[in-house]
């Protein structure tokens, strides 16, 4: 399975804005009504499609685009012409009798791709993803530069041709601090998206090429979850925030683990060191991390459950969320039919839902915060120390962002850099009605990841505190934690969730 299926929740959280926010309105306009179709439908796929066909699934891309991207508006800055699309299909598609699905889609991705800043967003055949976005990822060197008050010097070196103590001057954006090998060490590297082989540095004045390697990451197939426990710490690794949908051999296992994710600070808010290992976990519902880190904040120590969904969620609305957000008759009766799959039944939605086809308008909402945000005096004194890797995506950026703004210093990152797709949210795959071709976005732009110092763009993700990669994470969070106990049953750690 693609790791971004896994990403598809829609998020609850925005069923709970919709009927109990008082958001502000930004803007309101007429549009038109054209039903919705959610999810996949493989077994009646299309790879052939007639002119008419395609033409038709064409103007319904365009009006899923216009009442429910909430990058929509993005894409139009970048010179986003949607008559302009129509017409470069007319004129590469007019008076087809057949038109192949894959390569048709292929075409209007690479239309698609300038005007795309989303890594979230593609489009999805039965055979083929097309991402405009890719994800770059983080290389490195065996070559470590100690920082002193006039600049980086060479401490250690796999290459024969650089001697210690030799004075680097080459680029800070290829510095990447690694502390486990000292307090002021940083290790050469490069992010990148393509797959380097060599690395051009300087040292005083001169260039010398560097072999550049990879680690690979975990990579994990379900979801799984499993807790550590010593005097001082406690560790909890969790592979996906995806909650299956109802009916679904792993949804009572699901509802299970991640509910004890959840409840966390139920157990462990007296603990120093709350370790959270979200090294390859993709996403999916952000509520788990979000009631975690809420708990731990205001010291409720209440366990999990959708029950308690409306309390913490008005506490964000006043005090953390910076959201934008899209309603149409697209994003209300995707959400409609989302959550009934998944079992969740609101008749609230149902009437919003009726109204929507009479009178089809699109609003676009931002939330207001009405607090500043205070430490609360109970806030968790301990350390929320966050594992991540170029696999963390969404629902765990989200995590990492949430943790920093809540905790500040008190919460450190650990690992290598995330995947980079958490600005665009409530991700669902729209399905075309005659191909049966997806295209997968959000209806909500977190508006508040223009603060997040850690934060580098979609596609490039959040940055560590502490890089930190193979057998090096484990003495890592021991330069945290200085918890040995901890240290010994996590002996394994770098390749693997505990």
């Amino acid at each position: 399975m693609n790791m971004k299926k896994l990403t598809l929740i829609l998020s609850l959280f925005s069923l709970c804005m919709i009927l109990s926010a008082k958001p502000v309105l930004l803007s309101e306009s007429p549009c038109e009504y054209m039903e919705t179709f959610v999810g996949y439908d493989w077994n009646e796929y299309k790879s052939i499609l007639t002119y008419e066909e395609f033409s038709s699934d064409i103007n319904q891309l365009c009006y899923y685009l216009q009442n429910a991207y909430a990058g929509y508006e993005g894409m139009c800055g970048q010179g986003f012409d949607a008559a302009k699309l129509k017409t470069e299909f007319l004129a590469g598609y007019g008076g087809q009798e057949k038109i192949d699905t894959r390569a048709a889609f292929k075409f209007i991705a690479d239309f698609l791709e300038p005007f795309i800043s989303d890594r979230h967003f593609s489009i999805i055949t039965k055979m083929a993803v097309f991402e405009p976005v890719k994800s770059s990822r983080f290389f490195y060197t065996n070559t470590f530069v100690e920082k002193s008050d006039d600049g980086f010097y060479l401490l250690q070196s796999d290459s024969e041709n650089l001697s210690k103590g030799m004075k680097f001057d080459g680029a800070s954006e290829n510095l990447f601090y690694y502390p486990v090998k000292g307090k002021n060490v940083w290790r050469i590297g490069i992010i990148s998206v393509e797959n380097p082989k060599i690395l051009s540095v300087q040292f005083e004045g001169k260039s010398f090429l560097l072999p550049v390697y990879d680690d690979g990451a975990i990579q994990t197939s379900s979801i799984r979850y499993h807790e550590l426990e010593s005097d001082d710490s406690v560790y909890a690794s969790l592979s996906s925030f995806w909650l299956p949908e109802e009916g679904s051999q792993f949804r009572k296992g699901a509802d299970i683990v991640l509910s004890k994710y959840a409840s966390l600070a139920s157990k462990y808010y007296d603990k120093k060191n709350i370790i959270i290992d979200l090294r390859g976990n993709p996403g999916g519902q952000a509520e788990y991390s979000e009631y975690l880190l809420y708990s731990l904040y205001t010291n409720n120590k209440k366990e999990f459950s959708w029950k308690k969904l409306p309390k913490y969620s008005k506490w964000f609305e006043s005090y953390i969320s910076n959201e934008k957000w899209i309603e149409s008759p697209v994003t209300i009766e995707s959400l409609f039919k989302f959550n009934e799959s998944l079992g969740f039944h609101y008749s609230e939605l149902r009437k919003m839902l009726e109204k929507s086809r009479q009178k089809p308008v699109k609003k676009i909402f931002g939330t207001q915060k009405t607090k500043p945000l205070k430490k609360n005096k109970n806030a968790f004194p301990g350390k929320i120390i966050i594992l991540i890797d170029r696999n963390s995506l969404s629902a765990s950026e989200n995590t990492v962002v949430l943790a920093k703004k809540l905790f500040g210093d008190n919460a450190v990152i650990i690992g290598e850099k995330t995947g980079g797709c958490c600005e665009y949210l409530d991700n669902i795959d729209y399905m075309l009605s005659n191909s049966k071709v997806c295209v997968h976005f959000g209806s909500k732009k977190n508006e508040g990841m223009k603060y997040c110092d850690s934060w580098h763009g979609e596609g490039f993700g959040i940055y560590p505190d502490y890089w930190s990669i193979g057998e090096d994470l484990n003495d890592t969070i021991f330069l945290v934690t200085d918890d040995s106990e901890m240290k010994e049953k996590l002996a394994e750690i770098d390749s693997r969730l505990m």
